[in-house]
Parts: structure tokens; sequence; C-alpha cells
């Protein structure tokens, strides 16, 4: 099944199964601030920059379905950027740029466990996770305002392990920070030569997140 398949047919899935139940639906957005597991460093002269495929900042958009006290199946899509820059001096006054980008487009689905810690309705926690499938763009270099040849990557699969703390809850819209360990890397396309570093692209990693939910 292609990407856009599976991400209309999981969304139309979940869509029946709350309009069957008459179960209550929650949308729900997404703020990620990633640190990857694996760094690497680009060397300009004496100037380093550190780098990981798997960090950067995101955001997610999806829903959340209710069918249960306690089991919450979801699904969401999203879009991740992961930039490293330094300017240094150069002649003429002029400034010289370097940088490493790395971006990727996701789809995530899988299941939460709704619970309240020490019996009381004012402090709930969801655990979980799911599967994520993501289409990445190029890994793409620059030198000293020269860009170097980027690198295209196939689209991989993955998976999440999650959990979030409710800090805040009204009758329509919940707060969530969270915490989500995601693991997946992604195999160049083409025959090009690769650096070793980017072959496969460690994008694995931890998000914290902050989720904002609204209940339709």
């Amino acid at each position: 099944m292609k990407p856009l398949q599976l991400i209309i047919t999981t969304i139309a899935f979940l869509c029946t199964v709350a309009a069957k139940a008459q179960t209550p639906v929650q949308l729900i957005g997404r703020y990620n601030l990633g640190v990857g597991i694996q760094y690497n460093n680009l060397y300009y002269g004496d100037d380093i920059i550190p780098y990981s495929p798997g960090g950067g900042m995101g955001v997610e958009a999806g829903i959340r379905v209710m069918p249960s006290e306690h089991l919450e199946p979801y699904a969401t899509i999203g879009f991740q950027q992961n930039i490293a820059i330094r300017m240094t001096d150069g002649d003429d006054y002029w400034d010289n740029e370097s940088y490493f980008t790395f971006n990727r487009t996701t789809f995530n689905a899988g299941l939460v466990y709704k619970f309240m810690l020490f019996n009381t309705t004012d402090k709930i926690v969801r655990i979980g996770g799911g599967v994520n499938f993501s289409i990445p763009g190029r890994a793409a270099f620059k030198e000293d305002n020269q860009k170097l040849p980027s690198i295209s990557y196939k689209m991989a699969r993955g998976f999440n392990l999650e959990a979030s703390y409710v800090a805040y809850a009204d009758r329509r819209v919940t707060v969530e920070p969270g915490l989500r360990y995601r693991q997946i890397k992604f195999n160049p396309a083409g025959n090009r030569m690769v650096p070793d570093n980017m072959n496969p692209a460690q994008a694995s990693g931890f998000d914290l997140s902050v989720i904002i939910g609204l209940n339709l």
C-alpha cells in the first residue's frame, strides 16, 4: 500500500469507528523538539558544526479516538526540519555560510493507554506507541557559500514509544507535555557515493513534545 493510501485509509478507519461507536474524538496538534541519538560533525577550517538527521523541530496534526475508558488509537501527519548553520567572517567583509539541512514528512499511527495516577481524575498519563512512515527530503550541505552535492533517501518506516502527562484539561481543551522515542533510519537512493556517517542516515531520537487537544 502506498503512503498516501495508507494515510487516507487509517484516518478514514478511525473516523468510521468513532462515528459508529458514537465515541469521543479529539483533534490534536503536536510541537516537537528533537534530539538525535547520533551526532556527526562538519568541519570547516577551525569551525565545527554538530548535526543529526534525528534532531530538529517539527509539528504534527491529527486525531485521537476514545472508544473506551483506557485505549485510544491515534493518527497524525507531520513535518520535521533539522538545520545546523554556521556563519564566519569572509574576505572583503562578506560572511561565509556553511550549513546542513534535512527534513522529513511523517505519518504516525498507534495506540495509547490512558490511566489515572494515584486514582485521581486530575492526574492523567498516556503511554503507548505505534509505527511511523517517513518520506525524507534531501540532505543538503553548503561549505563557505558553496553548495555541495545533496543526498537523496528512500522512504522508511520505524516505530514510536511515547508517554505524556495531562497538565491542563477542561471540557474542550487539553495540554500535554510528553516524551517520545522514535526509531527510524534512511537508506540512500541512487548509486552515488555517500559518506559513511550518512549511509544510512540515522534519524532515530527523542522528541520533547507539547500536545494540544481539542475535544469535538
